[in-house]
């Protein structure tokens, strides 16, 4: 298939998935339940006669489709999930109403991620299966998939779109598999022999370990040179040799800060919090993008004796806000909740509160120790977000992120619902030794060079 018949293939779907949503249905909910996995399916089914539908019992399942055919009264499918191939059958004497059956026969593609709704049963051949009631889209697949049986055939596409195979190879994912619990061996190997699991440091001012040409790059806050580590020899032979709380912030002789571990955490929505601390009208969420509501935010700042440094970007103002009024004020874990769109790139729509997403921090001793989000699966609305956050970047915001239009392409085969969480661990290690300085939880810290330190530089 030539570069023309690809592109008619990733527009026509396109404007089928804004045909969707003219008509309210979401190619891209924000949740599906899931009852049984493929494997627990198919095993606990075998044992059904051929041809035999157990209609009283009704799971749902999710996967990837691969295959789609016909059958003599309707359509049959192979999904696969983690490389669990299982066949389902589309029906109106199941399907929950024939108008139903009409309209979900023409949504569904091969590639497509699904949800399904329906009963166990064996086909007419032995096959174990699922009588399909209801399908749900979970994440439209753009792209035309390559074929199982001839896979990925250019060599350098395995590598550059790894999603891709491992998507269509199995064998491949096999591999990966194979990788992780080689790892994880070896680490319970060493784990029960009393061995201890360290980090060494991934950047150096001296590359050291092995022998190869080390690669150089510049630490901007410590002004020097640093080289990515060949070996992770030499720092480890460097080492040879009450959940609390109370946390010391400053030191020993500092304040003191009494940290509650006790569940449940509180919780902070941003924007309900600001207006009534500030006792202010915050523009609204779904126009905070306007220059009308950077000036508001920026008076509101002013007002309140919250500095910020230009570029005063309406994320930027947010963030110090949010920082003086909230994240100083907690002190045992607090959950900071509902960031808006305009912050949040990589985060999801609220799936009711317009404008916000669905995005939380963990505040600790007024920090941030970890983060979370339901994670943007539609390509289209990513690229919208990684173009703001580049406009944000030319008005001078250096910490504005760049656009991934790889990760964006991987998007366009298909992300079900997915949620991301991220745990500082140093951070979370200071908490519980009681360590105002995170170079005391880590064994090699990034440091100057002696000559750049005795140089006072």
């Amino acid at each position: 298939m030539d570069n023309s018949d690809e592109l008619e293939y990733f527009n026509n779907r396109n404007q089928f998935m804004k045909k969707l949503r003219s008509v309210n249905i979401d190619p891209y909910p924000h949740k599906y339940h899931v009852s049984t996995s493929l494997s627990d399916f198919k095993e606990k089914y075998t044992c059904l006669a051929t041809g035999e539908v157990k209609d009283t019992v009704t799971l749902s399942i999710a996967g990837r489709i691969f295959e789609c055919g016909h059958e003599l009264n309707g359509l049959a499918y192979e999904i696969r999930e983690e490389g669990i191939p299982l066949k389902f059958l589309v029906t109106v004497k199941y399907y929950e109403s024939e108008a139903a059956f009409m309209q979900d026969k023409e949504i569904i593609h091969c590639g497509d991620i699904i949800g399904i709704s329906g009963h166990p049963g064996k086909t007419n051949l032995g096959e174990v299966c699922m009588m399909a009631k209801k399908i749900t889209l979970l994440s439209p697949c753009l792209r035309i998939l390559p074929t199982l049986h001839c896979g990925l055939q250019n060599v350098e596409s395995k590598f550059r779109q790894r999603y891709l195979d491992l998507i269509i190879n199995n064998n491949m994912r096999k591999t990966f598999i194979i990788r992780s619990k080689v790892i994880s061996y070896i680490r319970k190997f060493f784990d029960e022999m009393g061995f201890l699991e360290v980090e060494t440091p991934v950047m150096d001012f001296v590359a050291g370990g092995a022998s190869a040409r080390p690669f150089t790059t510049y630490h901007n806050d410590m002004n020097m040179n640093v080289y990515l580590r060949v070996a992770p020899e030499l720092p480890l032979k460097h080492i040879y040799g009450k959940l609390c709380i109370q946390y010391h912030p400053a030191g020993e002789d500092g304040p003191v800060y009494d940290i509650d571990f006790t569940l449940p955490f509180k919780r902070i929505h941003i924007f309900q919090y600001l207006a009534n601390k500030l006792n202010a009208t915050f523009p609204p969420l779904h126009l905070l993008h306007t220059e009308e509501s950077r000036k508001k935010l920026e008076e509101i700042c002013l007002e309140n004796g919250v500095e910020c440094l230009p570029p005063c970007t309406v994320g930027k103002l947010l963030e110090k806000l949010v920082s003086k009024f909230i994240e100083d004020i907690c002190i045992s874990p607090t959950f900071v909740c509902f960031h808006p769109e305009i912050m949040s790139p990589l985060a999801k729509r609220h799936r009711r509160e317009k404008g916000l997403t669905e995005r939380f921090d963990l505040i600790i001793a007024k920090k941030e120790i970890g983060d979370g989000n339901t994670d943007i699966n539609n390509p289209a609305v990513q690229r919208k977000c990684f173009d703001d956050q580049l406009n944000q970047k030319a008005a001078g915001d250096e910490e504005a992120q760049m656009k991934d239009d790889n990760y964006c392409t991987a998007l366009e085969y298909g992300l079900p619902p997915t949620g991301g969480l991220g745990i500082g661990i140093d951070r979370l290690v200071m908490l519980l030794t009681d360590k105002s300085n995170i170079k005391d939880v880590m064994l090699f810290p990034m440091r100057k060079s002696f000559e750049e330190y005795d140089m006072g530089r």
